[in-house]
């Protein structure tokens, strides 16, 4: 135990040194891999908005189409009759069982 105690003395300041240098490099490492994380993120967070960019584009155009047939008239579509018959029948079932 005695010389565990004496070579702790004798060797304090490299040992430390050491455990300073690997935590150094740990950091080093560290500040690496977050720097990539966040240029990942960065370019998922440009690919979504080009995405919502394009997607917003196409709501928006769709909703000038359909503005557009509400103020011609025409948003009614015409059932076919055989849609109609269904729809009736089905009705009628539940009423009437």
């Amino acid at each position: 135990m005695d010389q565990f105690i004496v070579w702790m003395h004798e060797y304090a300041m490299p040992v430390m040194a050491g455990g300073q240098a690997l935590l150094f490099i740990g950091m080093l490492v560290l500040i690496h891999k977050i720097n990539g994380m966040r240029r990942k993120a960065d370019r998922i967070i440009s690919g979504v908005e080009k995405y919502l960019t394009i997607v917003m584009e196409e709501e928006s155009s769709q909703s000038v189409q359909a503005s557009e047939k509400t103020l011609s008239g025409s948003t009614k579509e015409p059932m076919d009759e055989e849609a109609q018959n269904r729809l009736i029948s089905t009705v009628l079932q539940e009423i009437f069982p």
